[in-house]
């Protein structure tokens, strides 16, 4: 997997910047190379704007979108880590989970909005969040492109397909 992703990142524009701008010292070891690249924080920016630039949703954030839907599409971290860890059948953590949902805003797949401040919670706003019109699409393109690569499949030995 690390192997398919740097091949990826690799061949990118800001990569390649990146080999020209920093200080470029290739090192091998066991069949393996390696760029010591210093790199200032903009770098680093930019890399990270380039990756959630990316329109796709990996498994734990289609579960997160889809459990949003499932509760009635306005929720808070706590309802929906819940959600999640029943119909997982195992725990999630409340950080996996907010994590996901900043991903899935940086995205615009989800919006948030601050309720009203409470006692209980030391005078602090529960933020909710809802899935927007650019989730639901991709929401249903997920859906089809997994439709359609389960229906391409051959059989496969154990009963599964």
């Amino acid at each position: 997997m690390l192997r398919v992703l740097w091949q990826l990142f690799s061949k990118t524009p800001i990569f390649r910047e990146l080999q020209l701008l920093g200080e470029r010292k290739r090192v091998s070891r066991a069949n393996h190379s390696f760029y010591n690249i210093d790199v200032t924080e903009s770098y680093l920016f930019a890399i990270n704007e380039y990756m959630n630039d990316q329109r796709f949703l990996g498994e734990f954030e289609l579960m997160v979108l889809l459990a949003i839907i499932r509760l009635d599409n306005a929720t808070y971290g706590v309802p929906l880590a819940r959600e999640l860890s029943e119909v997982r059948d195992r725990n999630v953590s409340l950080g996996s989970v907010y994590a996901a949902l900043d991903r899935l805003e940086i995205k615009g797949f989800v919006k948030s909005t601050l309720g009203e401040s409470t006692p209980e919670r030391g005078g602090r706003a529960k933020r909710y969040f809802s899935v927007t019109a650019g989730g639901i699409r991709a929401l249903q393109e997920t859906r089809h492109v997994l439709s359609r690569l389960w229906k391409a499949l051959p059989p496969i030995k154990g009963g599964i397909a």
